[in-house]
């Protein structure tokens, strides 16, 4: 064990932080096996999010639902995607070609990747891509609070570490975050009323509708009517909350640093490029039933996840009563922060920890 920062004569206010390998799975087995009594900590970012609506907790039930064959169905949203993105990029070379140019076409990955991501998300939740649900009375005004919302969920706000310092609002966060949440809401609910109407429409006319073609907030309407929510106003924040997924950017930034450790590593790139040819050859594209074969490519993504994680430390736990922890008196209201970014890079478990090393 490194270090572990310790000091419980201000549980409410200072961390307990792990940044040990060993440490840390000592953790899991004692919290998820002995069942102590911890729960998550939502950070500021929560209020653009369901952990502080007012009915999450009556409404957790939700978490439970898994509809499989509906999730199922929306994964052609995420193969359709990723082909009119490849096709764009086609077109862009012939284009190129064409009018006489070199023939190359300069992507920026960052970029594409982002627009990947974001386009399969909305796609999935709403059954539109970004600029088709964010054009609001003939101008971009979704596209811009969105862009807002994504940049306050990545923003380091001082009262996520330190608490008792949330009254003073440094930086003016909480209450930026705020008034983002209510344009989020706002738009949003706009397109509530969209599906509502296109339920209505359905309805009235007998018709049960194109099953394939429904996206998460259609799901989202049928599992509430299900579960005979009278209350309309609760339903439609339950729906809200639940289709705003938090952390739209992991998938670019992940795949921008496998893209860039692949680069730099040719020994590996021809292996992934090898066991593609093998099990898919290059007549055709990867689609999602393939990646279960593509071992070496899936731990290309690990080793990519171990080196840059979507973030230095899981979601801070606190306990709700006192315990002890391997011999540690842990008072109630004690923040547990796992630094996963130290634990990834510890060179007791991983030789040369900073090197991405598939063998």
């Amino acid at each position: 064990m490194k270090r572990i920062a310790l000091d419980f004569h201000l549980p409410s206010l200072v961390p307990f932080v792990v940044a040990s390998l060993a440490f840390s799975s000592f953790l899991y087995s004692v919290f998820f096996q002995s069942r102590i009594a911890v729960r998550k900590l939502p950070p500021q970012a929560g209020a653009l999010t369901a952990t502080t609506l007012v009915m999450y907790k009556r409404w957790s039930w939700l978490s439970s639902y898994r509809p499989t064959a509906h999730i199922e169905m929306l994964k052609h949203f995420r193969e359709s995607e990723v082909s009119a993105s490849m096709k764009e990029i086609y077109n862009r070379w012939t284009k190129n070609k064409k009018s006489g140019g070199s023939g190359n076409v300069v992507v920026e990955m960052k970029d594409w990747l982002a627009d990947i991501n974001q386009n399969v998300i909305f796609k999935m939740m709403i059954g539109k891509r970004i600029s088709e649900a964010t054009y609001t009375h003939g101008d971009l005004i979704g596209r811009k609070v969105f862009k807002d919302w994504l940049r306050m969920n990545e923003t380091f706000v001082v009262s996520d570490a330190l608490p008792f310092l949330r009254w003073l609002d440094l930086g003016g966060h909480e209450k930026t975050m705020r008034k983002v949440a209510k344009e989020v809401d706002q738009v949003v609910q706009g397109w509530l009323e969209e599906h509502k109407q296109k339920k209505n429409r359905t309805i009235s006319s007998g018709l049960k509708g194109n099953e394939g073609e429904r996206d998460f907030m259609d799901l989202m309407l049928s599992v509430l009517d299900d579960a005979k929510v009278t209350n309309s106003y609760e339903a439609d924040i339950i729906n809200k909350a639940t289709s705003l997924v938090p952390g739209v950017d992991v998938m670019r930034v992940t795949l921008s640093w496998a893209l860039s450790l692949l680069l730099n590593s040719p020994k590996t790139l021809k292996k992934v490029q090898e066991e593609i040819d093998q099990n898919i050859s290059r007549e055709r594209a990867v689609k999602e039933l393939d990646v279960d074969n593509l071992v070496y490519l899936q731990a290309v993504i690990k080793e990519t996840l171990r080196l840059y994680p979507s973030g230095p430390t899981l979601l801070p736990y606190a306990s709700t009563e006192d315990c002890f922890i391997a011999g540690y008196h842990i008072p109630a209201k004690t923040r547990v922060l796992v630094n996963v970014w130290k634990i990834h890079r510890d060179p007791k478990v991983w030789p040369d920890p900073n090197e991405f090393r598939l063998e």
